[in-house]
């Protein structure tokens, strides 16, 4: 499995934001390999029914704006 394949199910498991140094630290990468597989991850989500939230510290796996119609309706 590649990192950015394990980044993404860490990411779904957690749920919440997680930092570059919690994902490095867990992964035992460089935080800079850590953005490169998050660059990589969001490239690859494009046009699903996920994205990634992130800054410079910490990443997060969201539902896409696309999808936000679709979450409504369920919800309700």
């Amino acid at each position: 499995m590649d990192l950015s394949a394990k980044i993404e199910a860490i990411l779904f498991f957690k749920g919440e934001p997680i930092t570059y140094k919690e994902l490095s630290s867990l992964l035992k990468v460089s935080e800079k390999e850590v953005g490169e597989a998050i660059e990589s991850l969001e490239n690859a989500l494009q046009n699903r029914g996920l994205t990634l939230m992130h800054n410079e510290s910490s990443v997060e796996l969201r539902t896409s704006k696309e999808s936000s119609s679709l979450i409504e309706e369920i919800r309700k």
